[in-house]
């Protein structure tokens, strides 16, 4: 199989493993099948009609082996002694609080700024020795007028992308990961996000010449049932985001109406991985 040839290039090139997704066309009875593997922030495509998501994959994995050369050869012999895949260290409880800085700077690296979610699954899965996650999309409509929803799998959980379906392929991915990193870890999801989202805001902030994003949060309802509203200024503009049930989510929904729609003005536009 390509994809474990594939995986073996990436160990030996110190690489992060590869992350595959997949999308279906066609009628259920006779659909057809494309993959994309993204290998050290390259993309590779499959032949675009294969017959399985696994045969896409496959024929993915393949053409990014062709194009990135074979494994390099093995290190001269010594006599010192080699240990590989030792266990990794207990996780610290405060390594989520470190972790949205260096989300932020693979994400800029890679370009990978539209979809943070999509990044913080592959980590959340590589910090916690799970297998990569894994998407495939479904397309619902006409092709003039297609809408996606996506599922990722995760060690061996699945989760979709809630509706309503998505414009894209790589937005329904994302939102499919987010579904994810919400079930796996609520608290580690709010705490990476926080920092991440807002970290991320600063830096287009910064970019476009803007000031410094300026965050402000009100409650509402009892105390046992209180709900949190944030809004970001920047640029002089104010962004609302929506309510939470926690300070620290609505502040990443704030974060985020301010990327989004700052993202969108900004030219040339923020590029994105294939």
């Amino acid at each position: 199989m390509y994809k474990s040839k594939l995986q073996q290039l990436c160990h030996h090139r110190l690489w992060p493993l590869p992350t595959y997704s997949a999308i279906k066309h066609g009628p259920d009875h006779c659909p057809i099948f494309k993959a994309s593997v993204l290998v050290n922030g390259a993309s590779f495509d499959s032949a675009p009609a294969c017959k399985s998501s696994k045969e896409a994959q496959n024929d993915a994995a393949m053409r990014a082996i062709l194009r990135l050369g074979s494994d390099p050869p093995a290190p001269p012999h010594s006599d010192l002694e080699i240990v590989e895949d030792e266990p990794p260290e207990p996780e610290m409880k405060n390594e989520a609080l470190d972790l949205s800085s260096e989300l932020l700077a693979n994400a800029l690296a890679s370009n990978d700024v539209q979809y943070p979610y999509k990044l913080q699954l592959h980590t959340y899965a590589q910090r916690n020795n799970l297998s990569l996650p894994s998407y495939s999309t479904t397309s619902i409509g006409p092709p003039h007028a297609c809408h996606f929803v996506a599922c990722v799998t995760v060690g061996e959980q699945e989760f979709k992308s809630p509706t309503p379906p998505s414009r894209t392929v790589k937005e329904a991915e994302n939102v499919a990961a987010k579904a994810a990193l919400e079930s796996l870890s609520p608290d580690g999801f709010e705490q990476i996000s926080s920092g991440y989202v807002k970290n991320l805001l600063q830096e287009l902030a910064q970019k476009e010449g803007l000031s410094a994003p300026k965050y402000k949060t009100s409650t509402s309802g009892a105390l046992h049932m209180q709900m949190f509203y944030s809004t970001v200024e920047v640029g002089g503009e104010v962004f609302q985001g929506k309510a939470a049930r926690s300070k620290k989510l609505s502040l990443i929904n704030a974060a985020e109406v301010a990327y989004q729609a700052l993202e969108e003005r900004s030219e040339p536009p923020i590029g994105y991985y294939h």
